[in-house]
């Protein structure tokens, strides 16, 4: 199973939706990780801390092409259409701002996880 990680692309945004322990954590599972180029350059992640940590540094069609999509905000229109039909993807969705989004997933055959309704421990 192939993780991806695409880069955040939400105007002034500083996060990055994985870090390079938790891929290694991953890796060791014996998933694939793969992440955009520079996902991580404005949380301080170097592309080669990524490498480090066992994931592929890939371009953002092939992130988003996993079988497994970590994003922080929801995917946008385009984001969508290059993820592949029964992907999942595990992101915050704000399904309250974000109108018609759960919509446009399922239409386009993805399962989504809106990480700001998973209860917190």
């Amino acid at each position: 199973m192939k993780v991806g990680v695409p880069r955040e692309i939400r105007e002034n945004e500083t996060r990055v939706a994985i870090s390079p322990d938790a891929i290694k954590k991953l890796v060791k599972k014996g998933l694939s990780v793969a992440v955009e180029r520079s996902a991580g350059e404005k949380a301080f992640f170097s592309d080669s801390d990524f490498t480090e940590a066992g994931a592929g540094i890939v371009n953002a069609t092939e992130a988003l092409s996993c079988d497994v999509v970590f994003k922080f905000h929801p995917p946008t229109d385009e984001e969508i259409s290059k993820m592949k039909r029964g992907a999942l993807l595990i992101s915050f969705l704000e399904v309250y701002r974000q109108k018609g989004i759960l919509d446009r997933l399922n239409a386009a055959g993805i399962t989504s996880f809106g990480m700001e309704l998973v209860p917190r421990i």
